[in-house]
């Protein structure tokens, strides 16, 4: 088993402050709301790749995911589970 990028759209509102913060994304076809931000860091992603993103701990329909912000590309990503073909 492995991880890939798999890109997603999502819906951000930006506060008075300048602070970015995600309310809702496409998921195949359906918009599934965030429920809560719980935290932002400056990380890289846990399985794919070395470099620095913005990861966003949420809360989403009762389960804490991971969005990933790629600044230089302007493009959102979760990490996805991969089954190996054998």
């Amino acid at each position: 088993m492995h991880y890939e990028k798999f890109y997603i759209e999502i819906t951000v509102v930006f506060t008075k402050g300048g602070a970015m913060i995600p309310e809702s994304f496409e998921w195949f076809g359906q918009t599934v709301a965030i429920d809560k931000v719980l935290d932002r860091k400056k990380v890289p992603p846990e399985y794919v790749g070395a470099y620095l993103t913005d990861v966003f701990i949420c809360k989403i329909r009762g389960k804490v995911r991971k969005l990933y912000f790629e600044r230089e590309e302007s493009r959102w990503f979760v990490e996805a589970r991969c089954n190996d073909e054998k």
